[in-house]
């Protein structure tokens, strides 16, 4: 991408922010002490070191800013060469303070009147306000305009098919709030309804008995159900930001009205947030995976399916979606190859999911290169070949059930923050505990790395043979 473009979608973005920002302020007046301080706070931060104001300005990681903004503006992130990001991130910097300095200034104007001119009430033809430009854009439906965004995405990036899921998910709950609104109607107001609505929506609630077949009016006035998790509504609001962005850089809309919306869900609250499994639950599951004395597994596939995320931190579609041409061998190291590679239905949680793990010795002993070469014999391409493919949840669904609803009730020790996941989350706290080097956990799990160096200049990752020392200190 020519750099001119790059100052082009980030002058825009923040140009579209200090506008929001303006007619806010039309709207119910200056704002508070608080807001000033955290305006003033921000500039200050933006006009400094770049290493404070990206953990101030996104905590997560420099690839999450990235690839947030990317996808508000609609750029395919992997397209962007190391360059480009590094230039992305300092116009971010840059107009990130601009739009803060904008915004003061305004602000101060508003104490001020020029008593030299004589003054003028603006009248409706001289000032227009969001609401009004928008009647000047040829209104479409909600769902006229997604068609469109999805066919963009099909022909430029096509979305791993979950993502578009969500996506879609996000924009017909949006129809069912706003009651079919076309798309210029909606307005910050409708954007603030449709946040308080996802807050209290119940969960699953086409399945649950209690609420399937209701109408949305009925499903809100009912008590003691359920809602859908914090980091699901953030997820909704996060879709629906990044589709009017979209909408609006592509003039349907004349603001994003779900720009600054976003919700941060609690840690406690998180319903992704799991248990390590202890020693002595580790080696229960172990003992029942490899000699199976109660006959409680009952394929290959829940073995070696459990026994892989046991000693890899792999998350559980990774492991499900692994072909035998993923498991490989650099010098006397064998390693997976987790990628999107080999198979179109293969998906990646993020760009730092693409990594090499290491195979574990003790996977090693169980005979895992033994069982590889028994399915290439049978002329196999995946290496669990009975699991099925499921648009919503990839490969891993019925390992992953089996795991959490049979294996682990039959040993007594299933409780709701030990599932799956847990083996991931257990490989990387003994690692951290056994004093692993600090870079090599998340390249292990797949997360991605801190400071400017790991993000621009380390794209290829640790060798395997760099890690094998590292993820074989897990043991219990």
């Amino acid at each position: 991408m020519r750099y001119e473009e790059i100052r082009r979608h980030v002058h825009e973005h923040f140009r579209e922010l200090l506008l929001a920002f303006k007619g806010n302020i039309a709207a119910d007046g200056p704002p508070d002490a608080h807001r000033l301080y955290a305006l003033r706070a921000t500039q200050g931060l933006a006009s400094g070191d770049p290493e404070t104001w990206r953990a101030a300005a996104y905590p997560t990681d420099t690839v999450a800013l990235l690839s947030d903004f990317c996808a508000r503006r609609d750029i395919a992130l992997a397209d962007l060469s190391e360059a480009n990001r590094k230039s992305l991130l300092e116009a971010l910097q840059a107009g990130h303070a601009s739009m803060a300095a904008e915004a003061l200034s305004y602000v101060s104007s508003l104490a001020h009147f020029d008593m030299a001119e004589a003054a003028q009430l603006p009248s409706a033809t001289t000032i227009q306000t969001p609401h009004a430009l928008q009647t000047a854009v040829t209104s479409k439906s909600v769902d006229e305009v997604a068609a469109i965004y999805f066919d963009e995405i099909k022909r430029t990036k096509p979305l791993a098919v979950k993502t578009e899921l969500d996506r879609r998910e996000a924009l017909a709950l949006l129809n069912e709030i706003t009651e079919g609104k076309a798309i210029t109607a909606i307005d910050k107001s409708d954007a603030q309804e449709v946040k308080q609505v996802l807050l209290r929506l119940p969960k699953n609630r086409s399945k649950m008995p209690e609420t399937k077949g209701k109408t949305l009016k009925q499903l809100l006035s009912m008590s003691g159900i359920e809602t859908i998790s914090p980091r699901r509504v953030s997820t909704h609001i996060s879709n629906l930001t990044g589709f009017f962005g979209w909408a609006a850089d592509n003039g349907y809309v004349t603001e994003n009205v779900f720009a600054g919306m976003r919700i941060k869900a609690a840690k406690s609250s998180r319903g992704d947030d799991r248990e390590a499994f202890t020693v002595d639950q580790l080696r229960t599951i172990f003992r029942h995976l490899t000699v199976n004395h109660e006959g409680l597994v009952r394929s290959d596939t829940h073995k070696w399916g459990t026994l892989i995320g046991m000693f890899s931190g792999m998350r559980l579609n990774e492991v499900a979606q692994l072909d035998l041409a993923d498991i490989k061998q650099d010098g006397e190291v064998w390693y997976f190859d987790v990628t999107t590679g080999g198979n179109e239905s293969k998906s990646l949680k993020t760009i730092a999911s693409e990594r090499r793990v290491p195979v574990h010795r003790r996977l090693i002993d169980c005979g895992l290169l033994e069982f590889v070469e028994e399915q290439r014999s049978r002329g196999v391409e995946r290496l669990f070949p009975d699991l099925p493919y499921s648009a919503a949840n990839g490969y891993g669904r019925n390992l992953g059930r089996w795991f959490n609803e049979s294996l682990l009730p039959r040993l007594e020790i299933k409780k709701s923050q030990l599932v799956y996941h847990s083996l991931r989350h257990t490989m990387a706290t003994r690692l951290l505990q056994a004093d692993a080097p600090e870079k090599h956990v998340p390249a292990i799990v797949g997360h991605s790395q801190t400071g400017m160096t790991y993000n621009t200049y380390f794209k290829d990752g640790f060798r395997p043979a760099q890690l094998k020392a590292t993820i074989d200190l897990f043991d219990f």
